[in-house]
C-alpha cells in the first residue's frame, strides 16, 4: 500500500468511500415492530419476542416475519475465539436488518436462557427464510441509561454459508480470489481451433485486400488497412507455427523448436472419480508454453497453451513461496469444459500449492449453457441451483455485492457475471497472444501487446492493495467496536435512534474498485485499461 493511500486512510478516515456502505438508519424503516414466537425445530422449545426492523426489509424477509411463528432451524458458531457479531457484520458489509427484543422490555426466563446460551457458547441462531437466504441472530446486551442490560439479538439476512466462509477468511486474514482461465491467464488451442482461427484471419485479410484494391480508399485509410492486413498475415504465421507443434506432439509426443527436439514427460493427473491417469506434457520457455493431451489415448485432444507473462511470479506469490504467507483463498470460475479446466489449472498450479489437489473439484467451478457466473457459486457457498435462486431473490437491501466484501474476481469480461457480482471484478485486458504479438511485430499496434503482458503484475499489486485496505479497516476500525459490543454491550438509545452510526462502517472490495474507477482513490493499479484495440 502506497504512503499516499496510508495517509488518506489515517487523515480522512476513508469517509468518501465508506459512508456509502454504512447501514441505513432505523429511521428509514417502513415496517413496524411485530410480536412473534420463535420455536426451535429440534427441541420444540419456544419464546415470544418483538421483531423491530432497523431498515427497509428485504421483501422475502418481510413476508416471513408476517407469520405468527418462526422456526429456529440451527445455530452457527460455537467457537470461543469467534465473535459472531463481528463475523456477521463483516459478512454482510452493513448493519443488521432487525433486532429481536423481549416483549415489553422484560425478558422472559426462556428468552434469557437462550440468549445466555448463545452468549456463553458464542453462537448465533439461524432461521431459514428460503432456499438461499438465512436470518442469523447474534446475541448482544442492550445497555440502559441506568447501567442495567437487556438481552437482545441483532439479525442479519445472509446467503446460506456466507458466515462460515467469511469466518475462515478472517481467521487467516485472507481474501477470496476468483480467476477466470481463458484469455485471462492463458490462451489455448487444439488442432481444430487453431485451424479455425487461421481461416478467420485469412477471410478478414481477404476482405481488407479487396478494400485496398479500391480506388476510392483514402491514403490514411489505405495505410491503416495495409498495417491491419500485414498484422493478420503475421497472426496466421504465428498460428501456423503452433499448429505444427500441435500436429507433431499429437503424432510423436515431441516437438521441434529451433532445431532441438523436446520430448514429453508423463505427468499424473487425478480425476474426480479418484482414479489417476498419465498425460504426456511438454513445458517450454519456463512453462509459458505447455503441450498436453486431455485424453491420453486420443491424439485429437492434444492442446497447446500459451500462459500469460507474469503468471510464474503471481503463482509464486499466491503460493506463499516468497514469504510463506498465503494471503488469498483462490478459486476458479470458467465457462470452459470441465476436464479441460481441471487440467489447465493442474498445469498452472505446480504441486497444488495454491489450490490443494484434494480441493480442486470443489474450487474449480464450470458454468455452462450460457448461464451467468456468480460469486456465491464460485466460492462454494451455494450450489449452482441455489446460487441462481439467490440472484432471483435479491432485493435492494440483499444483494451478493453487499454480502461478499472480502471477494475479488479477476476476469477479462464483466458481462458473463450476474449483475450483483460485477462490482467485485478487477478487469484485465484479454490475453490475445497471436493477435497482439502479430500487431507488435508488424508495428500495427505495439501499445496493447505491451500493456497486456504487464497485466498480471498489475493484478498482484492491485489485490495486495485491496486486501491491505480492507483488513486495515477491519482490524483498526471494525473489530475493536464489535468486540466491545460483544463483551460489554451496546447502548440502547443509539440502537433505537441511530443504528447506522452506532456500527462501524466496512470498507469493501466493491467500494475500493468503485472509488478507483471514479478517480477518488489513489489506486491507479485498480483501474481497468482503456486502450483501443485495432
Amino acid at each position: 500500500m502506497s504512503d499516499a493511500m496510508a495517509s488518506r486512510n489515517n487523515n480522512n478516515n476513508n469517509n468518501n468511500n465508506i459512508n456509502a456502505f454504512a447501514a441505513p438508519s432505523s429511521a428509514s424503516a417502513t415496517s413496524t415492530a411485530t410480536t412473534t414466537e420463535l420455536k426451535f425445530e429440534a427441541s420444540g422449545d419456544a419464546f415470544t419476542c418483538v421483531i423491530a426492523p432497523c431498515k427497509v426489509l428485504d421483501a422475502h424477509l418481510a413476508a416471513a416475519l408476517r407469520k405468527p411463528q418462526l422456526t429456529i432451524n440451527s445455530n452457527w458458531g460455537n467457537r470461543p475465539d469467534v465473535n459472531v457479531l463481528h463475523v456477521l457484520h463483516v459478512a454482510h458489509g452493513g448493519g443488521p436488518a432487525l433486532r429481536v427484543l423481549p416483549v415489553g422490555g422484560q425478558a422472559s426466563s426462556e428468552f434469557k436462557r437462550f440468549h445466555s446460551e448463545c452468549m456463553r457458547e458464542h453462537q448465533a441462531l439461524v432461521i431459514r427464510i428460503n432456499e438461499a437466504q438465512e436470518l442469523f441472530l447474534g446475541p448482544v446486551d442492550s445497555l440502559q441509561e441506568d447501567g442495567s442490560a437487556i438481552p437482545v439479538f441483532w439479525g442479519w439476512l445472509l446467503a446460506a454459508g456466507i458466515p462460515s466462509l467469511v469466518c475462515a477468511m478472517l481467521d487467516r486474514s485472507q481474501m477470496g480470489l476468483i480467476f477466470d482461465l481463458d484469455e485471462t491467464l492463458l490462451v489455448a488451442h487444439s488442432a481444430n481451433t487453431v485451424e479455425g482461427r487461421m481461416e478467420s484471419c485469412r477471410k478478414a485479410r481477404s476482405q481488407m485486400l479487396e478494400q485496398l484494391a479500391s480506388s476510392t480508399v483514402s491514403a490514411q485509410e489505405r495505410e491503416r488497412l495495409q498495417l491491419s492486413s500485414n498484422s493478420l498475415q503475421k497472426e496466421v504465421d504465428l498460428l501456423a507455427h503452433d499448429a505444427g507443434l500441435i500436429r507433431r506432439f499429437a503424432q510423436t509426443n515431441s516437438v521441434l523448436v529451433d532445431g532441438k527436439v523436446y520430448g514429453s514427460r508423463l505427468e499424473t493427473a487425478h480425476l474426480e472419480d479418484g482414479s489417476a491417469i498419465q498425460r504426456p506434457v511438454i513445458r517450454l520457455q519456463d512453462g509459458l508454453i505447455i503441450l498436453t493431451r486431455i485424453d491420453p489415448l486420443n491424439s485429437k485432444t492434444s492442446m497447446l497453451l500459451r500462459v500469460r507473462p507474469g503468471w510464474n511470479e503471481l503463482r509464486a506469490f499466491l503460493a506463499g513461496e516468497l514469504d510463506r504467507k498465503q494471503r488469498f483463498d483462490v478459486y476458479v470460475c470458467t465457462a470452459a469444459e470441465r476436464q479441460y479446466a481441471l487440467e489447465v489449472w493442474r498445469l498452472l498450479d505446480i504441486n497444488g500449492a495454491i489450490i490443494p489437489k484434494e480441493q480442486r473439484p470443489q474450487r474449480i467451478v464450470n458454468v455452462s449453457g450460457g448461464r451467468k457466473k456468480t460469486l456465491l457459486h464460485s466460492l462454494g457457498v451455494l450450489s449452482s441451483r441455489a446460487a441462481n435462486k439467490a440472484i432471483s431473490l435479491q432485493g435492494e437491501e440483499s444483494t451478493a455485492s453487499k454480502q461478499l466484501p472480502l471477494a475479488v474476481v479477476v476476469d477479462d469480461r464483466t458481462e458473463v457475471w450476474e449483475e450483483a457480482s460485477q462490482p467485485h471484478i478487477l478487469q484485465v485486458l484479454p490475453w490475445m497472444f497471436y493477435r497482439d504479438e502479430a500487431a507488435r511485430i508488424t508495428k500495427a499496434n505495439t501499445q496493447v501487446a505491451a500493456a497486456s503482458e504487464r497485466e498480471l503484475a498489475r493484478v498482484r499489486t492491485a489485490i495486495l492493495q485491496l486486501r491491505g485496505e480492507v483488513y486495515q479497516c477491519i482490524d483498526q476500525r471494525v473489530r475493536p467496536v464489535m468486540d466491545r459490543f460483544a463483551n460489554r454491550g451496546a447502548p440502547q438509545a443509539a440502537q433505537e435512534t441511530d443504528m447506522a452510526n452506532l456500527l462501524p462502517p466496512l470498507l469493501s472490495v466493491p467500494a475500493l474498485l468503485l472509488a478507483a474507477l471514479v478517480g477518488t482513490a489513489d489506486a491507479a493499479e485498480l483501474q481497468p485499461h482503456n486502450l483501443v484495440v485495432t
